[in-house]
């Protein structure tokens, strides 16, 4: 995997651990000024944070999207539970 291509260049030669305590300027594109007003709004300051919970956020909205499948899909058609 080729990390380079999405980091800033002085981070390039980081492990993934450091990688995930930097800043959010160390994405390319992500000025000093951005990752500021990111950890402002956010109120994080490290990448690993973030991802974190946005990794939640996404894991509870497939959750509850299969839940709705579930509720419209029709109770004749359900596969039977096995215990």
């Amino acid at each position: 995997m080729n990390i380079n291509k999405i980091v800033d260049k002085k981070y390039e030669k980081m492990s993934f651990n450091e990688l995930a305590d930097s800043p959010f300027n160390a994405i390319q594109g992500v000025t000093e000024s951005e990752a500021e007003l990111i950890s402002q709004a956010f109120h994080i300051n490290e990448l690993s944070k973030y991802v974190n919970w946005a990794r939640a956020i996404v894991t509870l909205a497939e959750a509850e999207e299969a839940e709705a499948e579930k509720k419209e899909t029709p109770r004749a058609s359900r596969k039977p539970r096995t215990k």
